[in-house]
């Protein structure tokens, strides 16, 4: 009897977030644009998108919510034509939400978030790209960063891999550690999510290759106590995958997810959550059911409740969800054209009421109501 009931109870869950997830709306962006980046202010009140103006010019918008307005927008940068460097936008917000600092090859650039004026520039390597950007609980900015001496344009770019390496500047905006080289990673891969955070900020982990060996490895290190580990993804990445594809933390550090890509037969789970500290696999999710399919984002919920993923297939996108409690499984959208259902990057406002998807022409606002709370 306690069997059944258990099952009832999942099933039951099941059907009470598909319900409770049904409701969205489009914030379209300009025509022609393409989005590059996305995340929210700390208040849920606005979100900041990078996106390419349809031409040559990169900008950042910041809609305000919920009207969907927009409250103030800046140019970037033009990227040169002919360029084969991958024009990454890494967007982050400072815990007081005073500060918005954005990415993009050769610079990391930091607005007042009031008005998108200048506060700072950074500038980089004409051949280095942020892959991850994070404010520091305590004051300052993490870069993840990409340097290649070629950058060849696709595909023959494949085999190649930039080194990988992270800084921190401190908040009067200067160099207060040096560059730390974590590994290497394949140029097709630099815009994949393969760098985290946790939502307080106090861990940070990222999956690169080791330059001689070859091999997979996730490395972590706790933001404030200096201390990490690495190791390598043989015992977590099921077998059949072919790469990882996006990396995500919970928000209490404790758990992690990883996302891969698939090149052979279906069946391959393709979202693996595990211990952070130690590599334990405690669930395997989403059987790929084609021969080709990949994650795109993973995003936790703030209360750790919920795994979004976003995954891109030969069948189509579908954007989906995970309970973390009962390995429940349920879908926001399925569609074969891979547009009506985006999913280039997710992220879930402050308060978890909102999920906002960034596709290649708007934002999409799902709400999120936390209708169960059941327990098998």
């Amino acid at each position: 009897m306690d069997k059944v009931c258990g099952l009832f109870v999942v099933i039951l869950c099941s059907a009470m977030w598909l319900s409770a997830v049904a409701a969205h709306r489009t914030i379209p962006l300009p025509g022609g644009a393409l989005g590059l980046g996305l995340a929210w202010a700390p208040s849920g009140e606005a979100l900041a998108v990078a996106y390419l103006d349809g031409g040559t010019v990169s900008r950042l918008r910041l809609i305000s919510l919920p009207a969907g307005g927009v409250a103030w927008e800046v140019g970037l940068g033009e990227i040169p034509i002919g360029s084969p460097i991958p024009w990454i936008s890494r967007l982050d917000f400072s815990p007081d939400g005073a500060l918005l600092a954005v990415g993009m090859p050769g610079a990391i650039r930091v607005l007042s978030a009031r008005g998108g004026a200048p506060v700072a520039d950074m500038r980089l390597d004409g051949s280095t790209v942020p892959v991850g950007l994070r404010f520091l609980p305590r004051g300052g900015l993490l870069a993840v960063l990409a340097h290649a001496d070629r950058w060849p344009p696709p595909p023959l770019d494949a085999g190649m891999r930039a080194a990988i390496s992270f800084q921190v500047w401190d908040m009067g905006w200067e160099i207060s550690e040096a560059p730390v080289v974590i590994g290497e990673r394949p140029l097709p891969l630099l815009p994949r999510p393969l760098d985290a955070f946790s939502g307080d900020r106090r861990f940070f982990a990222s999956v690169n290759v080791h330059p001689e060996e070859g091999r997979w490895l996730l490395g972590y290190l706790g933001t404030e106590s200096g201390e990490g580990r690495v190791y390598g993804l043989a015992d977590i990445v099921p077998e059949g995958a072919a790469r990882p594809g996006a990396l995500a933390i919970s928000p209490d550090g404790r758990e992690a997810a990883l996302g891969v890509e698939t090149s052979g037969e279906g069946g391959v789970p393709l979202v693996v959550r595990f211990r952070l500290a130690t590599g334990e696999v405690v669930g395997a999710h989403v059987p790929c059911g084609s021969a080709r399919c990949g994650v795109s984002a993973l995003s936790y919920s703030p209360d750790g409740e919920l795994l979004v993923f976003a995954i891109r297939s030969e069948a189509g996108s579908h954007l989906g969800f995970i309970d973390t409690t009962s390995g429940a499984e349920g879908l926001f959208c399925r569609a074969r054209d891979g547009v009506t259902c985006p999913g280039s990057a997710a992220l879930f406002a402050p308060s978890g009421a909102l999920l906002a998807v960034l596709g290649p022409t708007e934002v999409t606002l799902w709400r999120i109501t936390h209708g169960c709370r059941g327990r098998m």
